[in-house]
């Protein structure tokens, strides 16, 4: 019995000694989690990032740190968050929105998997360079169809911009960011129809990048004028081959341009350019010679800056036959 039994408890032996179950010789797994960080804090790096900052931790076997991060204030359930991990007690986090409260949540991990408790902490990232200024802004109004006043100005470079914001002020002292805000556009021009014929409006557009506003454009501003009143020739008056043509002055015009035609809508013969705002007719000198008999139609446009501000109606005249 003893030959029998003593390789037998040889053979037990190797077994527990292979599978490292001895007591005197194996390392048992660490289950237990490491401490968590503390002395956590954010600072404000750049534009729409965050850097954290924590007391690193002291754990022989530390692996690093998982960071987590939501928008609101709420972190949990943690899947549904943004991570990343890191073997040094700070990061930082990029690509954020700005303006916008975020959850952060910091844990440390040891190579055996276990993770700490999270240590949370909130901030609103914020965008640290403002868009530039836009420029060229350009303001035209105009009483054709109707009175409106047409913006318009060039495009920012930003590749993140948001839109534009327009502000609008009647009175020409008001210091440039007590304008009243008007409206929000993410494209460069605007009409403004809420507008009053005779009445002087000042405007100024800001960009908008990631809720940073930009410093201000230049002030501009326009009026809409009344239509131009003309006086005479009018229901085809009979007048010589060099009519002169009479209109009253536009409270507001800085000039007025003249437009003969040969039908009522088109045909254009002869066009006169006016830029004494006081002078309020003009004798027709054109090249092309008015035929004795023939129906011809003009109308007279007033001008506030470079384009035509309002029109007056078209009037009508007959030149004259002096053989009759």
């Amino acid at each position: 019995m003893k030959y029998i039994y003593y390789p037998f408890m040889l053979f037990v032996c190797a077994i527990f000694l292979m599978s490292g179950c001895s007591s005197s010789t194996g390392n048992k797994n660490n289950s237990s989690s490491p401490p968590a960080p503390d002395g956590a804090e954010i600072y404000y790096t750049g534009n729409a990032e965050v850097t954290l900052i924590w007391n690193e931790v002291s754990a022989s076997d530390l692996k690093g740190y998982n960071i987590y991060w939501v928008e609101g204030d709420e972190l949990s359930p943690i899947i549904n968050a943004d991570s990343l991990f890191t073997t040094t007690n700070s990061i930082t986090i990029t690509s954020l929105s700005t303006n916008i409260i975020y959850t952060f949540g910091i844990s440390s991990v040891d190579r055996s998997g276990n993770e700490s408790d999270l240590v949370k902490i909130d901030g609103k990232p914020f965008e640290k360079d403002s868009p530039d200024a836009p420029s060229n802004l350009l303001v035209v109004a105009e009483n054709i169809e109707s009175p409106q006043i047409i913006l318009s100005w060039s495009a920012n470079t930003e590749s993140d911009l948001d839109y534009y914001s327009i502000y609008r002020s009647a009175n020409a002292d008001d210091v440039a960011f007590s304008y009243s805000y008007l409206n929000s556009v993410t494209t460069t021009s605007f009409i403004d129809e809420d507008v009053e014929i005779g009445a002087d409006y000042y405007y100024r557009i800001t960009a908008i990048e990631k809720g940073w506003e930009s410093a201000s454009s230049s002030v501009e501003n326009d009026r809409v004028l009344p239509m131009v009143q003309i006086v005479s020739p009018d229901k085809f008056k009979f007048v010589s081959a060099t009519p002169v043509f009479l209109w009253q002055k536009t409270t507001g015009a800085s000039s007025y341009k003249i437009v003969v035609k040969s039908s009522r809508i088109g045909g254009e013969i002869w066009s006169a350019d006016i830029d004494n705002k006081s002078q309020t007719n003009i004798v027709y000198d054109g090249e092309t010679e008015l035929l004795k008999g023939e129906k011809y139609y003009w109308e007279v446009g007033a001008i506030t800056k470079t384009e035509i501000n309002s029109m007056s109606k078209v009037g009508s005249f007959v030149v004259e036959d002096t053989n009759d």
